[in-house]
This record gives C-alpha cells, structure tokens and sequence, in this order.
C-alpha cells in the first residue's frame, strides 16, 4: 500500500508519504520536519522501535524504496 499525507495544519503532522507492506512500514516526512522512518510490523505493531538508521534498516529501505518509485511513476 502506498500513501501521501499533504495536510500541514491542524494534526501537528508533517506532511509524508510512505509504503507499507505485509511487514514494514517506510515513511519519509517532508516540509517541517526532514526525516525517514521505517518500522518491522512483525516484531514492532505498535511501531515504536525505528530501525531506518541501522544498517538492516538502510538495505530494507533501500528495497522498499525502489518501490515508492514504481508508485510514484504510477500516479
């Protein structure tokens, strides 16, 4: 699934769009705030636990986004 958050107002949430599949979640903040998070909803439902600065999160990041490119290039 992919998803783009535009809002900038009234939920305090900078604006993002991210890629979720059966077990991780990749999300990339954009405007506000400058960030990328990734979470392994298997071991981490509640997504607490941001693995995007380990190296296993940097190479399953680096998978999943080659699929927001694909996304991208759909819309």
């Amino acid at each position: 699934m992919y998803y783009h958050y535009y809002e900038n107002g009234e939920h305090s949430v900078s604006p993002h769009f991210g890629i979720k599949t059966k077990r991780y979640k990749l999300i990339r903040f954009y405007k506000r705030v400058e960030s990328w998070e990734l979470f392994d909803l298997q071991k981490d439902p509640r997504e607490l636990n941001n693995i995007y600065p380990t190296a296993r999160g940097q190479k399953l990041a680096g998978e999943l986004k080659k699929t927001i490119g694909r996304a991208d290039r759909k819309i």
